[in-house]
């Protein structure tokens, strides 16, 4: 809004800056254009029609300068948004003063067809609480500090009802403070209204609850409550005859009136609009008018003013919702107005996609997560993911981007879920589960010593051998052509001249003087192929698959299987007997199966563990075995002594294997990394430490 002060010597009245420009008589026909003159010019001010022949303004504007009749009538316009033309124009008769507060009341010949401005009561005090927006409509001088030739409307908000700051003119009560909000006073808006404008039953309703008395410093403003001296106003009224015009005599007959008007009805929608702000498309394009046109539409948010126009997108601004009203103006001046409430809720993000993508494979164990993520608010989104799977359980917690999966907690050729995760900063969040799998990358499967006790094999899932002591090199897969990525173990002849890899699909490949008797490559398995178990004749070999069952060949005899009965977990080793009559299966909860002549020396299966069994060996005279778990625990039953173990320690790679001395006095531990880990008389021979899989602690 943008009015102002007009330029007369001495005028300490207010105006009204920053707002807007009125552009109808018909939107405040009551608030009049007020000069008061004395003795070096006109007091500028504005006053309120409260009666057809009274009007309400600031008793300054008659005592600042100090008014005389001598020197000119007191004049009032109304009606009309112009300064100077239009409306009805009348002289005052009489005007009483408000006494200890700036207000008085000015009489005059009544005007017609205006409709007065209603008073608010003393029980409508929330229409001027704290925190309320009125409207301010006066006659002061614009921004640019030249006088205004059209009414002004601004808006103020009510923030203290008492007002005790230093004021121009002292000694005035029942003050209360508005500071701008789309607009300020300055000189000229004295004595103008600050309206309540809320809507009844569909129609607009404004009503006075302040008189503008005067500022301050910080553009703030007092104004008289009109609560407060509604019995001074209303004894005034209530004793003083209205002043009727005298008739005047028609030259020609008066024509019949025709139909009233109608008013238009406002109807609107309302559309959120995605970015920040609370942008909402507002289209009053659906209001009408039964007997005309609509020619303008004004849009108020909580009650202020600010936008114009038939389809408009405004910011609402913080909160959960906005009062908005739709007040449209016909061809012949009449209004109407709706209000609705707008929700502005805080709107949930959504994901558009995740990385890796489900179902696809990551080429490392260490790979980067991201999220693709918007928020409708435009608000900035917080990220967290977390992946699961066997053995594991890993989360960022909220990062504001990327996040990398550290080292030694994934394992290739395994398959987890990832729960990637979104939250605004207020606290909704969007969800979305996926899968991926690590590439098969090559891990170290297994160990297995020599028969002298002093050197040891280590083969990794591509079939890769690695010899240490007196272990000898007869071959690998690729170095014969052969390409997988499934080795799960090896064992080696009677002689250690020799040795057999075998892959989880049950193929078997045989290296030196290890003869091939056959293998379940190529065939139905019910579950993968687990370990490998050579006869002490190394003429022959048994394998395992996780199911329990049991595959011989060669000179292997066949003493049972679990194959078609319950396990409460899966078998993950197969170890011998001394007379390679019988053998034992070893399962990841701990629990062992003995078949022919292995006898039963004791299992964890009934027992907690930290970590999965993953492997066992026996003792030389098949008086015993051992068991190890993934965390490099290791368990004696029978004669098998305990050497120690990683049980506890933090490892690089999980345990995957584990192999005996030649006199059970020590063993190896063989992790996934490729380390070798020696306990007892086991002497550490070298190890290949430079793979990636999960690690332990």
């Amino acid at each position: 809004m943008a009015t102002g002060a007009l330029l007369i010597p001495g005028t300490p009245a207010q105006a009204i800056v920053g707002g807007r420009t009125v552009q109808t008589d018909s939107e405040y026909p009551a608030v009049g254009r007020l000069l008061v003159p004395y003795a070096g010019g006109k007091e500028l001010c504005t006053a309120i029609l409260i009666r057809t022949d009274v009007a309400l303004t600031a008793k300054h504007c008659f005592t600042t300068e100090g008014y005389n009749a001598k020197n000119g009538p007191i004049t009032l316009r109304f009606g009309s948004r112009m300064a100077s033309s239009g409306g009805q124009v009348r002289e005052a008769t009489d005007f009483v003063l408000g006494d200890g507060f700036d207000l008085a009341l000015i009489q005059f010949p009544s005007v017609t067809g205006i409709r007065p401005l209603p008073l608010v009561t003393k029980t409508e005090s929330a229409l001027y609480k704290n925190g309320t927006v009125g409207l301010a409509v006066g006659w002061g001088v614009t921004s640019t500090g030249k006088v205004a030739t059209q009414l002004q409307e601004g808006a103020l908000k009510i923030e203290d009802q008492v007002y005790s700051l230093p004021q121009t003119i002292k000694g005035y009560n029942y003050l209360m403070k508005a500071s701008p909000y789309s607009g300020k006073i300055g000189g000229g808006d004295s004595g103008g209204p600050l309206i309540n404008e809320h809507v009844v039953n569909g129609a607009v309703v404004q009503t006075v609850v302040g008189v503008v008395s005067q500022g301050s410093k910080g553009d703030a403003a007092a104004y008289t409550k009109v609560g407060s001296t509604r019995t001074w106003i209303m004894d005034y009224l209530n004793r003083t005859p209205v002043i009727v015009p005298a008739p005047s005599t028609p030259s020609t007959p008066t024509p019949a009136p025709g139909p009233a008007n109608k008013a238009p009805v406002a109807s609107f929608t309302a559309t959120r609009q995605t970015g920040a702000g609370n942008l909402v498309t507002l289209d009053g394009t659906a209001s009408s008018d039964p007997d005309g046109t609509i020619r303008s539409w004004q849009w108020l948010v909580d009650g202020t003013p600010v936008q114009t126009g038939s389809r408009v997108t405004v910011s609402l601004g913080a909160g959960a919702s906005k009062s908005v009203t739709l007040r449209v103006t016909d061809d012949k001046g009449a209004t109407g107005a709706v209000t609705r409430t707008v929700s502005t809720a805080n709107r949930v993000p959504a994901i558009s996609a995740v990385a890796p993508g489900n179902g696809t494979v990551s080429a490392s164990t260490t790979p980067t997560l991201s999220v693709t993520a918007t928020d409708p608010d435009a608000d900035a989104l917080q990220r967290s993911y977390r992946v699961t799977g066997p053995s594991v359980d890993v989360s960022s917690g909220w990062v504001a981007g990327t996040w990398t999966v550290p080292a030694q907690r994934l394992d290739p050729g395994t398959t987890y879920e990832m729960t990637t995760t979104v939250k605004d900063p207020g606290g909704l969040t969007a969800t979305r589960t996926s899968t991926f799998t690590v590439a098969m990358l090559p891990t170290a499967a297994d160990v297995v010593a020599t028969s002298t006790g002093a050197g040891y094999w280590q083969v990794d899932t591509y079939g890769n051998v690695f010899a240490y002591g007196d272990a000898p090199l007869f071959g690998t897969l690729p170095g014969i052509g052969v390409k997988v990525t499934n080795v799960i173990g090896m064992a080696r002849t009677a002689t250690s001249r020799g040795y057999w890899l075998v892959g989880s699909d049950g193929g078997v490949f045989a290296f030196g003087d290890a003869p091939f008797f056959g293998s379940m490559g190529g065939k139905h398995l019910n579950a993968p192929v687990v370990g490998m178990a050579p006869t002490r004749t190394g003429k022959g070999y048994w394998l395992t698959a996780a199911d329990g069952g049991v595959f011989a060949f060669g000179d292997a005899g066949f003493y049972g299987s679990m194959g078609d009965k319950h396990l409460n977990a899966s078998v993950t080793a197969i170890a011998p007997t001394a007379s390679g009559k019988g053998y034992w299966l070893t399962a990841r909860d701990g629990g062992v199966f003995a078949f022919g002549d292995a006898p039963f020396f004791g299992s964890m299966g009934d027992k907690h563990l930290n970590a999965p069994v993953v492997d066992m060996d026996t003792t030389p005279d098949g008086g015993g075995y051992w068991m190890t778990a993934e965390d490099g625990g290791v368990f004696t039953f029978g004669n098998a002594r305990f050497h120690g173990s990683m049980a506890g320690q933090h490892l690089n790679g999980h345990v995957t294997g584990m192999s005996a001395t030649a006199d059970g006095g020590g063993y190896w531990l063989n992790g996934c990394d490729g380390g070798v880990f020696s306990f007892g008389n086991a002497t550490y021979r070298g190890s290949h430490p430079t793979f990636q899989c999960r690690g332990i602690g």
